[in-house]
């Protein structure tokens, strides 16, 4: 059901199933427990769609200035604005999408970003590999009380890992460096 990966690890999903519903413990190596599985904070459907909407809100009110303005009466309002407000749909139905198929887990042994609906594809890193972490936020994420969360690897052993828009990060974070710290320490 594994197949290592360059990046990580594929895992082909049974029918209709979803990264939710994925048996983790087919991904755990023996001796290997679960800490934390975590999803993005609801609003990553918003804060990933922005640039889109954006663009959306830039092309729409500038065609609307230049028919009140300078009287381009050839420009089709109504169209126009249908075709917009499609591509807004398309980009919120893509990223609730992309929401529904990322999990962040977190086992005394390593951190994983899983993502994917039919195929998952399996982010990892081994806990003793991790240097830091930082918790970094834009000035909407913290408007919202979201960060994301990067986990930077010693000497490039592992691809970059980044936990996109976390509610409660400190927490998250706090708990992934004690994980860490235990990891390094070693068994008890």
């Amino acid at each position: 059901m594994l197949s290592p990966s360059e990046n990580g690890v594929s895992v082909e999903a049974p029918a209709g199933a979803d990264v939710q519903t994925v048996e983790l413990e087919n991904l755990l190596q023996d001796g290997e427990s679960i800490i934390l599985a975590i999803k993005p904070s609801s609003w990553f459907v918003l804060l990933i769609s922005l640039p889109v909407l954006f663009i959306v809100a830039g092309v729409g009110s500038g065609a609307y200035l230049a028919d009140k303005l300078f009287g381009y009466e050839s420009i089709p309002l109504r169209l126009l604005g249908l075709v917009l407000s499609f591509i807004v749909l398309i980009r919120i139905m893509v990223a609730s999408f992309q929401w529904l198929a990322r999990l962040y887990v977190l086992t005394n042994r390593r951190a994983m970003l899983i993502c994917g609906i039919m195929k998952f594809d399996v982010a990892q890193c081994p806990l003793v590999d991790i240097d830091e972490t930082i918790l970094t936020a834009t000035s909407a994420e913290r408007a919202l009380a979201v960060a994301s969360l990067y986990l930077k690897m010693n000497e490039k052993k592992c691809e970059p890992i980044v936990w996109l828009y976390l509610a409660e990060p400190a927490k998250i974070q706090k708990t992934l460096e004690q994980a860490i710290h235990q990891a390094k320490r070693g068994p008890i």
